[in-house]
This record gives structure tokens, C-alpha cells and sequence, in this order.
């Protein structure tokens, strides 16, 4: 089971979007994980807020450990961890 961010659920929408701003603009407005542009106004439902280490590896749950991904990149990571459980570890970034 993936670590949440206690952090993240607690946001209000208006705080969530102020974070996204941040994260977009400290990122150059690109994907953390693909360096793909963003297109904040376009993709903004499908982003996510990931942890850069996780919470599992005892990464920080603050803003200073967030990223700014395409959501795609999400699922398929949680997918892969599923999937490789017990075998070598598949870097996200293979796939980009």
C-alpha cells in the first residue's frame, strides 16, 4: 500500500492550486519525472503532486519534497511497484 500525504489532503482547492503555481513555476514548467512541458490551464485536472523520495523511504511530507508529474506517470509507477515486488526495481524514468 502506497504511502499518502497527510499533508496534501489536507489543502483546501485554493491551497492545492497555490502549490500547483509553485511547484509549475519552481520546475520550469516541465514534468519532474518526462521534462515534457506543462500546460497548466490544459492539464491541470490531470496533474499530480508526487513525493520526489517517498514517504516510504522516509522522504518529508512537505512541499520541499513535492514535484509537479503527469498523472499518467503515476499510475504506471504504482502499477510497476505491483508488479515488481520481490524482483529488480524498474526506474520511472525508463519509460520516458
Amino acid at each position: 500500500m502506497p504511502a499518502h500525504s497527510l499533508f496534501l489532503s489536507r489543502l483546501k482547492p485554493e491551497q492545492r492550486r497555490e502549490l500547483e503555481n509553485r511547484l509549475f513555476a519552481r520546475q520550469n514548467e516541465v514534468c519532474f519525472i518526462c521534462d515534457d512541458a506543462i500546460d497548466l490551464e490544459l492539464q491541470r485536472k490531470t496533474l499530480e503532486i508526487d513525493h520526489i523520495i517517498p514517504i516510504a523511504v522516509e522522504g518529508k511530507d512537505d512541499e520541499n519534497n513535492f514535484a509537479l508529474v503527469h498523472g499518467d506517470f503515476i499510475a504506471l509507477r504504482r502499477k510497476r511497484m505491483k508488479s515488481q515486488r520481490g524482483r529488480a526495481k524498474v526506474r520511472i524514468s525508463d519509460t520516458c
